[in-house]
C-alpha cells in the first residue's frame, strides 16, 4: 500500500471515531429510551446526529432542509430512497425512487434535482459523496425520513398512506409519538 492510500485510510478511521465518540457522548447516560423524549428533545438529537455526520464524514457536500424543498416546483424534484429494501418496503416519501433505479437510468434524470435521503441522512450524505455526476444537482435530506415525518409529510407503502418507518435501529427511533417506528 503506498503512503498516500495508508494516509487517507488512517485519516478516514480517525474521522469515524471521531464521529462514535462524539455520538457516544451523546448518548451515553441517557436513562430514557427514545420514546420517553420530548418532542424537543427529538428534534435536536436529530439535528446534533446529522450534524456530526456530516462534520466527520460528508463535509462538503450540498443538503437541504424540509422547508427549503418549497422553493423548487415538485415536479422538478426526484427522491432517492438510499435504504435498503426491507426498510423501503415499510414506506418510502411518495414518488421516491430507490437507488438501484436511479443507478440505471440516471440520463433521465439530467433535468431533475435530485433529493437523496435515508434514515436520517448518514447513508445518503456518503452516496452523494461517492457520485460522480457533476452535471446534476444534488442534495442530501437533511435529517432524512425522521425530519420528513416530523414535518407531518406524507408517507407511503405498497398499500398507500402509511405512519410506520422503518428507523434503523433503536438509536434512530426518533419518530413522532404518533408514527410506529419498524426496526
Amino acid at each position: 500500500m503506498t503512503n498516500r492510500l495508508k494516509f487517507l485510510a488512517a485519516k478516514l478511521i480517525i474521522k469515524i471515531m471521531i464521529v462514535g465518540l462524539v455520538g457516544g457522548i451523546i448518548f451515553s447516560g441517557c436513562a430514557k429510551s427514545s420514546q420517553n423524549y420530548s418532542k424537543n428533545e427529538k428534534q435536536e438529537i436529530i439535528s446534533q446526529m446529522y450534524a456530526q455526520y456530516k462534520q466527520g464524514l460528508f463535509p462538503d457536500i450540498a443538503d437541504i432542509r424540509i422547508n427549503d424543498l418549497k422553493k423548487f416546483s415538485k415536479s422538478d424534484l426526484l427522491y432517492v430512497d438510499i435504504r435498503d429494501k426491507a426498510e423501503q418496503d415499510v414506506s418510502m416519501l411518495p414518488g421516491a425512487i430507490t437507488q438501484q433505479q436511479f443507478e440505471s437510468h440516471q440520463e433521465q434524470y439530467k433535468n431533475k434535482t435530485i433529493i437523496a435521503y435515508c434514515t436520517i441522512g448518514n447513508r445518503s450524505g456518503r452516496y452523494i459523496k461517492n457520485l460522480n455526476l457533476p452535471d446534476l444537482e444534488v442534495y442530501n435530506l437533511i435529517g432524512g425520513i425522521l425530519a420528513w415525518a416530523w414535518a407531518n409529510n406524507e408517507l407511503v407503502d405498497s398499500n398507500g398512506l402509511t405512519k410506520r418507518v422503518h428507523v434503523y435501529g433503536p438509536k434512530w427511533n426518533l419518530l413522532p409519538d404518533d408514527y410506529l417506528s419498524v426496526y
